[in-house]
């Protein structure tokens, strides 16, 4: 799923298959405003999110939940 500046780009999305099951992991949780696009963008796929970071403790799967409020940079980003 391509994500650029928080803007799903549909049109370099592959093609899905709507039998099979896709995992979509992202590197943070923290707002969840580009969880719920790309969600949005997934409507009608059978999709599981995972996160490797989580600002809060949710019905997501995260690898760390942070209790701090620090900026988090991605050497990537």
């Amino acid at each position: 799923m391509p994500v650029c500046n928080k803007t799903v780009i549909k049109s370099d999305m592959l093609v899905l298959d709507t039998s099979r099951c896709y995992p979509v992991i992202d590197g943070i949780y923290d707002t969840g405003y580009t969880c719920r696009k790309v969600a949005q963008a997934f409507a009608g796929f059978n999709c599981d999110f995972a996160f490797c970071m989580s600002r809060h403790k949710s019905h997501v799967i995260a690898a760390k939940v942070l209790v701090h409020n620090k900026w988090i940079v991605f050497p990537r980003e």
